[in-house]
């Protein structure tokens, strides 16, 4: 049985231009999510997912320096690209998580692997965490059906595929109100200048974040308890709706 993680990252974002290759700390914002998630006990590789287009050959030489698998395909066919990065590593089950989410937990992760892995479950979502703190883990076969099923090629967002109607075994791993890292109103993913700031805030303020001392999830959000101001800094981004995905019922 392998597990791999998938990092889906482009260079065409226009709200804040080649965000994911922006020095965080002084070194790409992308290196502070592929610390975490070699921190993935559960999972055997980790690997870029990009696209074909000649404007992301900047993120294969990324992958190619800081010694991880990079796999390039359909440019806007997310899902398609995942599913095929799947197939060409043997995997069984796919962690995916994006580029954005510098913050996402791999002790959560692990955790959502075994509740997937135990349950049988084609598709699995935590909720209760910050948003771009969390992560999906499905099987690679669930990810091939919904490919088929799917009548749709722009799949940048794709949860809305995989719903019981279609035949998915869904399942949930809730974070308790009472733990400390339970704070779904916080957000920590990285879209615009305001949230990128937001990072910033939180690199200077909780040294080291280096590849040998990634913070705790934990550390990060009891820095935001303790500094609620910096929570100001992105609470007006609004984000971007998902385009919608028709989907065929399952036959």
């Amino acid at each position: 049985m392998k597990v791999g993680v998938l990092i889906t990252a482009r260079l065409k974002s226009t709200r804040l231009p080649k965000k994911v290759l922006r020095p965080l700390g002084g070194r790409p914002m992308i290196s502070h999510l592929m610390d975490r998630m070699r921190r993935v006990h559960l999972a055997d590789t980790v690997t870029i997912i990009t696209s074909t287009v000649e404007q992301d050959d900047e993120l294969a030489a990324f992958a190619a320096d800081y010694g991880v698998g990079c796999y390039r395909g359909d440019p806007e066919d997310v899902l398609y690209r995942m599913g095929c990065a799947a197939r060409e590593s043997g995997l069984d089950w796919v962690v995916s998580v994006t580029a954005d989410n510098p913050w996402v937990s791999p002790e959560w992760a692990d955790r959502l692997i075994m509740k997937a892995l135990s349950s049988g479950l084609d598709f699995a979502k935590i909720e209760g965490l910050p948003f771009g703190a969390f992560c999906y883990v499905l099987k690679s076969s669930a990810i091939e059906r919904a490919c088929d099923l799917k009548e749709s090629k722009d799949t940048e967002v794709w949860g809305s595929c995989f719903k019981k109607e279609y035949g998915f075994n869904l399942g949930e791993l809730s974070v308790p109100g009472e733990s400390p890292v339970f704070r779904p109103s916080y957000r920590l993913t990285v879209d615009t200048p305001e949230d990128f700031s937001l990072a910033q805030e939180i690199i200077t303020r909780l040294p080291p974040h280096d590849a040998e001392h990634p913070r705790y999830l934990h550390e990060i959000i009891d820095l935001l308890d303790q500094t609620p101001g910096l929570l100001e800094l992105n609470k007006d981004v609004v984000q971007a709706p998902a385009n919608p995905i028709e989907m065929r019922q399952n036959d």
